[in-house]
């Protein structure tokens, strides 16, 4: 969790902009390398723009949300995975609290995955279908519950859904859905950007998962506009989940899960 949070303010888009400028600052004001410091500001600056703005932020993380096409409707109901009879959601966090309605206890994507998971569980019109939602916590309430919970009360029933909830990571998500699917082939549900991390860990284990896309955030061949020119949040964010993706591929390179 500490790494995570190191991660978070020195390596991320702002963070890393942030730093870039203020030590171009730092440099101008207490030694004489003026110069360098000016280069360092235009620098952090530059980069700022890349990130908020449209092309860069919709290029790098459109790398990651094309590489698995998403289901068609055609494809679900034919004969091609008719032999499948799991679908799994990965959680992608959220806030607990009573207060509000279960719908305001997802964030936005993992709102987006589980009602594609649901989806994909009705569209298949399988009776022996199984809905895996898979995501602990350390709070007392899970991921997986909350998603449970979403599922029957859209109408799916309690023996037909299946809860792992001791997972923290895309890894030990893999870990533990592998004891329960085995060497079936299931739909595996999570945001496009996550879907690339995700397969290549669950292939890992030898299992044999479907990729099923959803929460996509960008979009292709999108033709130029004036706004693509203005920073925005939305872009910044962009920026970040993309940062996100390629900083997990590296921590799993380097602890040897992939």
């Amino acid at each position: 969790m500490l790494t995570k949070i190191l991660i978070y303010l020195f390596v991320y888009p702002v963070s890393l902009c942030i730093e870039i400028i203020a030590a171009g600052f730092f440099v101008d004001w207490f030694t004489k390398k003026h110069k360098l410091g000016k280069i360092l500001v235009i620098v952090g600056a530059v980069f700022f723009l890349l990130f908020s703005t449209f092309p860069f932020p919709n290029f790098l993380l459109g790398c990651l949300e094309f590489k698995y096409p998403p289901l068609k409707d055609e494809e679900l109901q034919g004969s091609k995975y008719s032999d499948i009879r799991y679908v799994v959601v990965l959680d992608g966090g959220g806030w607990r609290s009573k207060k509000l309605p279960i719908t305001s206890n997802f964030s936005p994507s993992s709102l987006v995955r589980i009602t594609e998971g649901i989806r994909l569980f009705f569209i298949s019109k399988k009776e022996n279908m199984k809905l895996i939602v898979s995501g602990g916590d350390v709070r007392p309430t899970k991921g997986a519950d909350l998603m449970a919970r979403l599922a029957r009360e859209f109408g799916i029933a309690e023996n037909n859904i299946i809860i792992e909830r001791d997972s923290l990571d895309t890894y030990d998500e893999a870990k533990l859905v592998k004891d329960i699917v085995k060497d079936d082939q299931f739909f595996l549900v999570t945001s496009a950007g996550h879907m690339p991390r995700s397969m290549a860990l669950f292939n890992k284990y030898g299992m044999a998962p479907v990729a099923a896309p959803t929460n996509h955030r960008t979009r292709k061949n999108v033709p130029f506009e004036i706004w693509w020119i203005i920073p925005s949040a939305s872009n910044i964010e962009k920026s970040e989940l993309a940062f996100y993706e390629f900083l997990g591929f590296a921590k799993a390179k380097l602890f040897g899960h992939l």
